[in-house]
């Protein structure tokens, strides 16, 4: 009939800004929760809904994997909190609330050294002017801070982050772990700006600071928090395999991907060609693009490209080939069939009785049948895919897995496996193929080992071939994810 997704498992929240239970000195901080979908189904963007103080802020901005939201007027000082709702596609829903506190910086004010009062002398002419008052003491403050653009930020792209403050200070830039002590110019009096570009490898969500040093005196201000992405995507499978032979003549191409940073994939970007033809009508999901072509390839090798990007403009692409070569026709050689026998009689004359004779009926000599031969030329039915019985999606997962399924008797299955974790820097790979015997009952199966102990959360991704003699079907294909329970953090 077709496939179904099955998703029982709800959106998770994975970052939270400003941190829960934090201060903040900016007044108009940049409030972020970052989401992601643990099981197959994907986000759904329009879902996702913020509240601060019990208002929905409708100007949020919501993306991929998080949603942002700058007040456009400054909050009062004391606690806020902030709500977010989100669901995935398949209708599973998530919440989360968190507060922090807002407390501005107050002018920092640098006393002055102490100075011994100058010793007063008597003349007899005329007395001597007093000396000047105390100087006042030294205020080193910062008035407003600016950041170019929003992000996030890919390979070569470059932010500007302004402040205004106390003129003649020393004033740094701070963007998280990722750059510090970036030494920030004064242009006009109290005028300071510093560029930032992305370089390749850096990634990040980065908390953006300014300070200002004077007198030995040094205050602080958070802009708020950027993506520093520095990681272009990579390509997890591609389908038909590379360099491989295929006897369907309308196979499905399949391409996975997944961005290694953090600003996630932008699927409107994705494009596929065929043979150098640009196809529009391929389907595109969060983690892959496929495509069926409406028509029969032609025998021979075809050639594949796919090009995604993410949010943060990063772009990779992937290209291969495959060949089509149908099976050959099966003639089925008729049975030779002995002609019939050619009985020959001699006429005998035979005397007149004297008296007439009653006719004896003679039984009339059955022919030799025909057996009508198979027509030449009759093509046997394409070689038919394995089905993979377990696991199914939803399924428990425990290593060593074992794989089961059904097959046509006589013939081999082969098995692969792509993993792929969850965890940004977690393992990733293939294993097999693994290749099985198809008993007499139509049954097979594999057993597969943890292909890494770093190997927790993350999707299955099992392919099936039938292999009869040199001849391959359509591969079937089940996509498992791997969910360890979590417990809650408030019990």
């Amino acid at each position: 009939i077709g496939a179904v997704v099955i998703d029982g498992l709800p959106p998770v929240f994975t970052s939270a800004q400003p941190e829960p239970n934090s201060t903040v000195t900016s007044a108009q901080p940049t409030i972020i929760a970052g989401f992601a979908d643990r099981g197959p189904a994907g986000i759904k963007t329009d879902s996702v809904r913020l509240w601060l103080d019990g208002r929905e802020e409708r100007r949020a901005s919501v993306g991929a994997s998080s949603v942002s939201y700058v007040p456009p007027a400054p909050l009062s000082t004391g606690r806020h909190r902030v709500q977010v709702v989100v669901a995935d596609l398949a209708g599973n829903e998530a919440s989360t609330t968190w507060t922090f506190v807002v407390s501005p910086s107050a002018p920092v004010l640098v006393a002055p050294t102490s100075v011994t009062p100058p010793s007063v002398i008597r003349a007899t002419s005329a007395p001597i002017a007093p000396s000047s008052a105390p100087a006042p003491p030294v205020v080193v403050r910062i008035e407003t801070v600016g950041l170019s653009a929003a992000g996030p930020f890919g390979i070569g792209a470059t932010f500007t982050v302004t402040m205004r403050g106390t003129p003649g200070g020393e004033a740094f830039l701070d963007v998280g772990q990722t750059a510090t002590s970036l030494r920030m110019q004064e242009g006009p009096a109290g005028q300071y700006a510093v560029g930032y570009t992305v370089r390749p490898g850096e990634a990040a969500r980065a908390q953006v600071m300014v300070r200002l040093r004077q007198g030995g005196v040094e205050i602080s201000r958070a802009i708020g928090a950027v993506v520093i992405d520095g990681l272009p995507p990579v390509f997890t499978s591609a389908q038909p395999e590379p360099n491989s032979t295929v006897t369907s003549v309308q196979p499905t191409i399949i391409a996975g991907f997944a961005d290694r940073g953090p600003a996630g994939i932008k699927t409107d970007s994705v494009r596929l060609w065929l043979d150098g033809r640009e196809e529009r009508r391929a389907s595109v999901g969060a983690s892959s693009v496929s495509y069926v072509p409406p028509a029969p390839l032609s025998t021979g090798p075809h050639r594949v490209q796919v090009v995604v990007a993410d949010l943060a403009g990063n772009e990779a692409s992937t290209t291969w080939t495959f060949v089509v070569s149908p099976p050959a026709p099966v003639l089925v050689t008729p049975t030779p069939v002995a002609p019939p026998s050619v009985i020959r009689a001699t006429a005998t004359p035979v005397a007149p009785s004297p008296a007439r004779a009653t006719p004896t009926p003679v039984p009339p000599v059955a022919s030799p049948t025909l057996r009508s031969s198979p027509t030449p030329g009759v093509t046997t039915p394409g070689v038919a895919p394995p089905v993979i019985l377990s696991p199914k999606p939803g399924d428990a997962i425990a290593w060593p897995l074992p794989i089961r399924g059904t097959g046509t008797p006589g013939t081999r299955v082969q098995v692969t496996i792509d993993y792929e974790s969850q965890a940004r820097n977690g393992p990733r790979g293939a294993i097999g193929p693994l290749t099985a015997n198809v008993a007499q009952d139509g049954s097979w199966d594999v057993k597969v080992e943890r292909p890494d102990p770093r190997l927790g959360e993350g999707r299955l991704v099992i392919t099936a071939v039938t292999i009869a003699g040199s001849l391959r079907s359509e591969p079937a294909r089940v996509t498992i994810v791997i969910v360890i329970p979590q417990r809650d953090p408030e019990k």
